[in-house]
């Protein structure tokens, strides 16, 4: 097989994992390996109109692979644009703590006793998207004067602002 060949298939299976199953790729595949058939290349020699059938079937597989080539490219855009957003999430999960802190303090019937404890990664997981589940708890007097350590649930979405923003706050008590 020579090495252009060999980076033909390369190349599709890129294609084939990137963009996978479309009818893009079905149109591509026969643009490719019909032009390299013998029995296809065989057929076309004798037909009267061997010229314009390879420069059409070459058009289309030039064109094929640009708009290949164009689908990747976004792919591989859109996919960057969401790893960096990830990151930024991840970056300001602190601020989503905060927030978590201040709506349960303001539950709390001694809030000025409230004692959290410091900002912990395992503290968030991932919910449903651009979301995060916060679960901890805090140490605070009751009603009583009595300090009482409670469990906390709170879920914070990241916004189109970038900004985390608090969508409930439950003590579990």
């Amino acid at each position: 097989m020579t090495p252009q060949k060999i980076q033909k298939r390369r190349t599709l299976r890129i294609i084939l994992m990137t963009v996978g199953g479309s009818f893009l790729l079905l149109f591509i595949i026969i643009g490719i390996f019909a032009s390299h058939d013998p029995a296809i290349q065989a057929q076309v020699r004798h037909d009267d109109s061997v010229a314009h059938i390879s420069d059409s079937l070459e058009k289309v597989k030039t064109d094929s692979l640009k708009l290949a080539q164009k689908v990747i490219d976004d792919s591989i855009n859109h996919e960057k644009q969401l790893n960096e957003k990830a990151e930024r999430m991840v970056d300001q999960l602190p601020e989503a703590w905060e927030l978590a802190k201040d709506a349960i303090s303001d539950k709390l019937k001694a809030p000025a006793s409230a004692k959290f404890p410091e900002y912990n990664i395992h503290f968030m997981k991932p919910f449903m998207g651009n979301s995060v589940l916060i679960t901890s708890y805090v140490d605070a007097q009751n009603s009583f004067g009595a300090l009482l350590r409670t469990k906390f649930v709170c879920v914070a979405k990241y916004n189109d602002k970038d900004e985390w923003e608090l969508v409930s706050a439950q003590l579990d008590e």
